[in-house]
């Protein structure tokens, strides 16, 4: 009888093969990009961080497919692991780009000036690089003409510039005076790691403040030195999930006339964002509150007020009538803190049609408090404004949303009024 001899491969040897089959099959050996139509491949290429020739990372994955959403220029980001028939798999990148460009005329509608014309050659992904490039102008509620450029990332990692030139001449908001402002602004910004974000500008502004009749005219002639520093951990800025955003800036205005209106504004806001239900559909929760201190030139055309979309809402904008009337004071001010908070829930996730556009619908409760004062030692004694409601956020090309709010406005614990507020972007 011949004996049939079985040699037993050690049981070590067959779970390192295993192993070893296991890791290559999920090796990334390659990135790749779908759907450049105009943008440069470089502009997105820069945005990821996830390695090649290393096992996939779906947190890293996801991590660079936000990163490329918070461009601005894409209608949609999707990443996959498409598996290659070697065991390894290539790490893709989808995008549809979005409406990017106004050439010709459009309204437009702030809650500050109300519905103007603006026309002229907006490009907000400029030759393909995510440049911005603005050449025109607004008549109607705001009369402007200008021109802006911007370069998010002119050279290095993340330093940016932009420059700007204009000029504008409109009514104020509550002042019974025209106000006309000529500048001319230079900026420079950088990213100090993922979430670090400085930014130094210098500004030649010319604002004379004068009512139709020429009676009353104030002239400024001023540089102004601005200064922000910030940290941005959000995951998406179009609709945040989580992470905090905090930022100062830092404006000291230099009279050139006479060296007797000099002054000086800090401004502060921080976030912070969580989503008590993950997923597409996601339930956020959202807190901020903010600042402003002003020291140095207190004319009143400096003045700051409370109420509106970006500030608290339920209390309408407010008029001339209302500031001469004198009945609501404790809106005027060229010191406020305010805060609010909001619970959003995404209904129909954000996503790109076949023309390009996004589309998406979102759901908004919130309640805002705010309290304003002429001088800051009676900031701390002003009786707070609340304001409360709901609203609807629809994603919109160039703009990031459409935000339509409504809501109830108090004081000392008695109803005061109602206001229906149609803004861009959200609150915070």
């Amino acid at each position: 009888m011949t004996a049939i001899i079985i040699k037993k491969r050690p049981l070590g040897l067959f779970l390192f093969i295993l192993f070893y089959s296991f890791i290559w099959s999920q090796t990334v050996s390659d990135i790749h990009f779908f759907g450049l139509k105009k943008t440069k491949e470089y502009v997105i290429k820069r945005e990821v961080l996830h390695p090649v020739d290393v096992s996939l990372d779906s947190t890293l994955a996801k991590a660079d497919r936000d990163r490329i959403d918070n461009l601005g220029i894409f209608s949609e980001v999707e990443w996959k692991a498409v598996p290659l028939e070697n065991g390894s798999i290539v790490l893709q990148f989808n995008v549809t780009e979005s409406w990017n460009n106004i050439k010709g005329a459009m309204p437009m509608y702030t809650e500050e000036y109300g519905w103007s014309v603006s026309g002229g050659y907006i490009v907000k992904n400029f030759r393909g690089r995510n440049q911005t490039l603005e050449l025109g102008g607004s008549l109607g509620g705001q009369n402007t003409y200008g021109f802006r450029f911007n370069d998010p990332w002119i050279f290095g990692d993340h330093v940016s510039a932009e420059l700007g030139v204009g000029k504008s001449i409109n009514d104020h908001l509550f002042l019974d005076v025209v106000k006309k402002v000529t500048s001319l602004s230079v900026s420079m910004g950088r990213y100090f790691g993922k979430y670090i974000r400085s930014k130094l500008e210098i500004e030649i502004e010319n604002k004379v403040f004068e009512d139709e009749k020429n009676y009353y005219k104030t002239k400024y002639n001023y540089i102004g030195l601005i200064g922000s520093v910030g940290y941005d951990s959000r995951d998406l800025y179009s609709n945040p999930g989580k992470g905090l955003k905090e930022n100062h800036v830092f404006y000291y205005q230099i009279d050139q006339d006479t060296g007797v209106k000099n002054r000086f504004v800090w401004n502060h806001s921080f976030s912070v964002f969580h989503s008590l239900i993950p997923g597409d559909k996601k339930l956020v929760l959202g807190f901020n509150i903010s600042n402003q201190f002003s020291l140095g030139d207190t004319n009143a055309v400096w003045m700051d007020y409370i109420g509106g979309s970006y500030s608290v809402r339920g209390w309408k904008m407010p008029s001339r009538d209302l500031y001469q009337s004198g009945k609501q004071p404790f809106r005027f001010g060229h010191h406020w803190v305010q805060s609010s908070i909001e619970l959003r829930q995404v209904i129909i996730p954000k996503h790109a049609t076949k023309y390009g556009n996004e589309i998406g619908l979102d759901f908004g409760l919130f309640l805002d408090v705010g309290i304003n004062a002429i001088k800051l030692n009676n900031l701390i004694n002003q009786t707070p404004l609340f304001g409360t409601g709901f609203g609807l956020r629809i994603p919109m090309p160039m703009m990031g949303a459409l935000r339509l709010d409504y809501g109830w406005a108090f004081y000392k614990g008695k109803y005061v009024e109602s206001s229906f507020h149609l803004a861009m972007g959200h609150r915070f």
